[in-house]
């Protein structure tokens, strides 16, 4: 099954500051409703994340290995 990852940022909306949430799911609009399900979604009806990697972009950046604002990730969602 595919990975996504999930990074967030320092907004108040996000459920986490910096770091990830992996998400296996067979597709991305799947990924996107998992999160949601769990995190729900802002206000404005947007996801609580930043961007979305698949599995093969994200591992070769350099915050996978280095961390993202400071933090790592902070969940898996099967």
């Amino acid at each position: 099954m595919p990975v996504f990852y999930f990074t967030y940022g320092r907004s108040k909306d996000f459920p986490f500051a910096g770091g990830w949430s992996t998400i296996h799911a067979d597709s991305l609009n799947e990924a996107c409703d998992k999160h949601n399900a769990k995190h729900g979604v802002t206000e404005t009806g947007f996801g609580r994340w930043a961007y979305t990697y698949d599995e093969a972009d994200y591992e070769n950046l350099e915050m996978f290995r280095e961390g993202n604002g400071g933090a790592f990730e902070h969940e898996v969602i099967l």
